[in-house]
């Protein structure tokens, strides 16, 4: 390689000093071309040198300075291929310094001169080609890799945590009370006033005025005649429409008086019915509505009565309940206790549904309230007027459940107080 470097710098100078010769030459008229000179002189350097030493051949292909296999690279930038002189007829193509001529045109080519066949493999050897040629792409087919297709994101569904199911509240049962009713099977009518006791057997009778009254009318229930003992005295206060009264004393006889007067001093009676009486049960009597326990399927506390019970099957149970309700709701009426006391307040009837909406009572509303919500489940159930052991006058309740009758004073019991040691009844409705 060092000796073809020093050919090239020989030629140079041979160049050199032909130019110089040539331009003397015309200059004196000579018909010597540059062409020829440098056609002549580069034509006898390369067939001196073509089959130089340097040129690498042999088993492994090419070598170059650097050690690399399959590649004969010089210091300088032109690279020449070995076996790239071809001889056609007169015509000879040289490769050097770019050069290229065919026949009789010359095209010369710049270090920029494109190149075509680039990555080609000769089985002697492979030539690199000037690093500052352009290349051209191969006519290899290049297949692109595509980037594979992402499967579709498919957004989770964000897991909700486990929901507590509330408890439902039950639906009450349907209102189905035990009404009363006057069927007019057995019937006395005097003095604008009607006893129909066609439902004494199922231990009530009712009262009807058939108008406007005056005075005092009082309703009277003895047992046996118009002389037994009185088992309730009450002022009829309905004029105009029915009222019921319980037969308490269970089956025998019993005389149903109607009194008026200007007084209770000055009674006399306007109708009687006694009429001997099988009653059905003991506690048929106590699932009705009566006077001091009045109530209808549109009562609000009959209403209550069943949103409380709903879901419940056991009797005491629905006791315990509708208790803790009236514990609940009412308070003790201090200022009414007081007007009864003083008479300010005289004949006070109890109301179920007053209690409930004014939150306060006297024994009696307990008593009464308590009997109309129990009576609505149909679970016998007694009002008892009468006197407690501190010999004040009182009112409480006995429930039927469990095969006998309870005793349940809520008035004494509220607020944690306990239950009177002695009770002694005057009345039962």
């Amino acid at each position: 390689m060092k000796r073809i470097r020093q050919d090239y710098k020989g030629i140079s100078l041979i160049l050199v000093i032909m130019i110089i010769l040539s331009l003397m030459l015309q200059g004196c008229g000579g018909n010597i071309t540059i062409e020829d000179l440098v056609k002549n002189k580069i034509t006898r350097i390369d067939d001196s040198q073509i089959d130089s030493d340097d040129t690498t051949t042999g088993e492994s292909g090419s070598k170059n300075n650097n050690g690399s296999s399959g590649e004969d690279t010089t210091d300088d930038e032109d690279t020449t291929k070995d076996g790239d002189t071809t001889k056609k007829g007169d015509g000879t193509t040289k490769k050097g310094d770019d050069t290229t001529k065919k026949g009789d045109g010359t095209t010369k080519k710049d270090d920029d001169t494109t190149k075509k066949g680039e990555n080609t493999t000769k089985d002697e050897g492979t030539t690199k080609k000037n690093d500052d040629t352009t290349k051209e792409p191969s006519s290899q087919t290049i297949t692109q890799t595509q980037a594979p297709t992402k499967a579709p994101t498919t957004t989770p569904t964000p897991t909700q945590a486990p929901t507590t199911a509330k408890p439902q509240t039950p639906t009450p049962d349907p209102i189905n009370i035990a009404s009363v009713t006057a069927s007019g099977t057995a019937v006395s009518n005097k003095n604008g006033f009607t006893i129909d006791y066609s439902n004494a057997s199922d231990g009530y009778v009712m009262i009807k005025s058939d108008g406007a009254t005056s005075g005092v009318v009082y309703v009277q229930i003895r047992k046996n005649d118009k002389s037994g003992t009185i088992l309730c005295q009450e002022l009829y206060d309905t004029a105009g429409s029915y009222m019921s009264f319980t037969l308490t004393n269970g089956s025998g006889t019993y005389c149903i008086r109607i009194l008026q007067g200007a007084s209770t001093s000055a009674l006399a009676e306007k109708n009687s019915v006694t009429t001997s009486v099988n009653i059905k049960s003991e506690t048929s009597p106590f699932i009705y509505s009566c006077k001091n326990a009045s109530f209808t399927s549109t009562t609000n506390a009959v209403k209550i009565s069943y949103e409380q019970c709903a879901g419940i099957s056991s009797d005491k149970e629905k006791v315990t309940k509708i208790a803790n309700y009236i514990y609940s709701k009412l308070s003790y009426n201090y200022d009414l206790a007081a007007q009864i006391k003083n008479k300010t307040v005289t004949n006070y009837t109890p109301s179920a549904d007053r209690a409930i909406s004014s939150g306060k009572g006297i024994c009696s509303d307990y008593a009464c309230l308590f009997a109309v919500m129990l009576r609505a489940q149909r679970i016998p159930t007694k009002v008892a007027y009468g006197y407690a052991a501190n010999g004040v006058y009182h009112a409480w309740n006995y429930v039927y459940y469990d095969g006998k009758w309870n005793l349940y004073d809520l008035t004494y019991t509220d607020d944690g107080g306990k239950l009177s040691s002695s009770y002694t009844v005057s009345y039962i409705y």
